[in-house]
């Protein structure tokens, strides 16, 4: 079998407990999602297990690690699009 290639960086005592939090109380499910994920990936879980225990898919397990990695808490904020642009009404 393939060892898992992504890991959360190692964790401080203190941003372990904040993870915990947010996975607890965040009131966003995708930012509570994030928490867990990475707690998942500081406990030694590789991505394929984590994306099953999560319900996602493994190349998003492996982004959220990436982008914890490299951004830090900023990262567990939902990225929330507008959406479609507003139409203009059509002039005759």
């Amino acid at each position: 079998m393939r060892q898992p290639s992504v890991f959360v960086r190692e964790l401080s005592p203190a941003e372990g407990a904040q993870l915990k939090r947010i996975a607890r109380t965040a009131s966003h499910f995708a930012r509570r999602q994030r928490a867990q994920i990475l707690l998942a990936s500081a406990a030694g879980m590789g991505a394929a297990q984590i994306a099953q225990v999560v319900g996602s898919d493994e190349n998003q397990i492996r982004r959220v690690i990436h982008e914890f990695n490299l951004a830090g808490f900023d990262s567990l904020r939902p990225h929330v699009g507008a959406g479609v642009p507003r139409r203009s009404p059509s002039r005759p």
